[in-house]
């Protein structure tokens, strides 16, 4: 493992840790339809990375809206870098296709981290 892949793994795992921002929220997707092999992620998979096999992660932060949509999106991270997983998540917060599951104990536009796995 290259030293620049590694700190790219380390920079994701400390984006994703829970006691480094705001709360981790599990991801949901709309069904994939005609993508339902490409698993959750459907069409949205990164189309370099789906050529080449290329598994990854991503994880944004958000607001939340009242029924889990995801709002003001950035990405934090993503490994490994430059396979388009970041565009691809935001673009999946972006389309309303990827939201989080609703909590009404959650204060409106809370920030909220969610950790996106790219795997086939």
């Amino acid at each position: 493992m290259t030293p620049a892949l590694q700190k790219e793994i380390a920079d994701a795992q400390a984006a994703a840790d829970p006691s480094n921002g705001p709360p981790l929220a599990d991801p949901l997707f709309k069904p994939a339809g005609a993508y339902s092999r490409s698993g959750p992620i459907g069409g949205y998979w990164p189309d370099r990375a789906s050529r080449a096999r290329q598994n990854g992660y991503a994880v944004l932060q958000c607001t939340s809206g009242p029924k889990g949509e995801l709002n003001a999106c950035k990405a934090l991270a993503a490994v490994p870098g430059n396979w388009g997983f970041d565009e691809a998540s935001l673009r999946m917060a972006k389309d309303r296709y990827m939201t989080i599951v609703p909590d009404p104990n959650r204060p409106p536009d809370e920030p909220v981290r969610v950790l996106i796995e790219f795997a086939k």
